[in-house]
C-alpha cells in the first residue's frame, strides 16, 4: 500500500445535507419511527377500509396525510438547507477547503482555520452513500469525504483497502 493517500476537496453545506439525509434514512431509530407513523396510519383507516365507516370519513383523514406528507417532503429540505447554508456563512469552519491525509497511524484534517488529528481507534465506523463516504466519530457527526476526490482510482482502492484493513469496511 503506498501510504499517505492525501485528498482535496471544497466542503459545502451541500455535503453536510447529504450526509443528514444519509444518516436519518439510515438510523435505525428513524426507520423504527417511520414503521410506527406508517402503522398508526393504517389503524386510522382501517374502519374505512373495512367499510364500517363512509367514504366522507376517508377524505377527512387523507388530506391530513397528504398535508404532513408535503411538509415532510418539501419544506422540511428546504428550510434545512437553508439553515446550512446560513450556518456555513456564520462558522467559517464548517465549510471550505479541506485536505484529508490518511495513513496507517491516523486521519489528519486539515481547514483554513484549524489541524486535526483522528487515531483509526476514534472511528467508530464507515458508511457510504452514492457520492460519499462518512468515517463516523460519533453516533451523529461523520468526517465528510467525497467519492470524487480523490486523485486516481489508485488512491481510492487503496483508501477502500485501509478502511478494510482497520475492519470499517465490508
Amino acid at each position: 500500500m503506498a501510504l499517505p493517500i492525501s485528498i482535496q476537496f471544497e466542503q459545502t453545506a451541500e455535503l453536510h445535507y447529504d450526509f443528514i439525509k444519509h444518516y436519518y434514512t439510515t438510523n435505525r431509530t428513524v426507520r423504527i419511527g417511520i414503521l410506527i407513523l406508517v402503522v398508526v396510519i393504517l389503524v386510522s383507516l382501517m374502519p374505512v377500509l373495512t367499510g364500517s365507516a363512509d367514504s366522507s370519513d376517508l377524505l377527512s383523514l387523507i388530506l391530513p396525510i397528504i398535508f404532513i406528507l408535503a411538509i415532510w417532503v418539501v419544506l422540511i429540505p428546504y428550510f434545512l438547507k437553508r439553515r446550512l447554508r446560513s450556518s456555513a456563512a456564520q462558522q467559517g469552519g464548517m465549510t471550505g477547503h479541506r485536505e484529508m491525509i490518511f495513513s496507517e497511524e491516523d486521519i489528519v484534517v486539515k481547514t483554513n482555520v484549524s489541524e486535526s488529528s483522528f487515531a483509526w481507534d476514534a472511528i467508530l465506523r464507515a458508511s457510504a452513500s452514492k457520492q460519499t463516504y462518512y468515517l463516523f466519530i460519533a453516533a451523529n457527526q461523520a468526517l465528510i469525504i467525497p467519492k470524487d476526490s480523490f486523485q486516481s482510482e489508485a488512491d481510492h482502492d487503496e483508501f477502500l483497502e485501509l478502511l478494510m484493513g482497520k475492519e470499517l469496511w465490508p
